[in-house]
């Protein structure tokens, strides 16, 4: 049986980091309920998340001001980016669950505990190696999955949509599946409408429904609504 590789060479493998600090990475992957399991304790991540938390935050807030988005957008966009089950998803991807230590009152690494870990443990990276490394760091994993449209969210063209019809018209956008193919790499492309009061205002594509929906929605936008940003 292969065995797993320590936390250092983990994070070194992972991102390149090379720890001098042993004991505030240990800290950033331990969970306070270790502290009754083992005479060792020597502190657990609160503190660095608390940390982690403003160095992601800023982050992501820099990435989205670069883009042609309004204010509300800008807010909307991290508040959903950062949210608690963005940062657990993430913190499981990059497979932090198998590194945190928790004690035996805690059976169950919950997704709570992962998120907690992925904001300390980029609160670690700020402390040892300063703020640009934590930034490449957020942004090679969490802003990443964002782009590639793996948290479940872009820009909510969907709501911003309905919200503007509704205070225009009546009624809401409804969307339909029309068609589903396959496309050259493997996967399935779907094929969306999205209608107003029985008529066709948009198509989207996209490699789940959502993703089409959110397609057919944003060309819906720019097309009756060009000065909705």
């Amino acid at each position: 049986m292969v065995s797993r590789l320590s936390l250092e060479e983990f994070l070194n493998k992972s991102f390149g980091l090379t720890i001098k600090d042993k004991n505030l990475f240990t800290k950033a992957f331990t969970h306070s309920s270790y502290k009754g399991c083992n005479p060792n304790f020597k502190g657990d991540y609160e503190k660095l998340e608390f940390l982690g938390d403003s160095v992601i935050g800023l982050s992501i807030a820099s990435e989205l001001f670069k883009r042609d988005i309004s204010l509300g957008a800008i807010s909307t966009s991290k508040d959903r980016i950062v949210s608690g089950s963005s940062l657990a998803y993430v913190g499981r991807k990059l497979d932090f669950h198998n590194y945190i230590r928790v004690g035996n009152s805690c059976c169950v690494i919950s997704d709570s505990i992962i998120e907690d870990v992925y904001e300390a443990f980029i609160g670690a990276v700020y402390c040892e190696f300063g703020f640009e490394t934590a930034r490449k760091i957020v942004l090679s994993s969490l802003w990443n999955y964002f782009l590639m449209g793996e948290l479940d969210f872009y820009f909510d063209y969907k709501t911003k949509l309905n919200t503007l019809v509704g205070q225009k018209y009546k009624g809401k956008v409804t969307y339909t599946l029309i068609d589903s193919f396959p496309s050259k790499d493997g996967s399935t492309t779907f094929k969306v409408s999205a209608s107003w009061n029985n008529d066709s205002l948009s198509i989207g594509l996209g490699t789940t429904l959502k993703k089409a929906e959110q397609a057919a929605a944003q060309d819906a936008l720019n097309t009756y609504f060009p000065k909705y940003k």
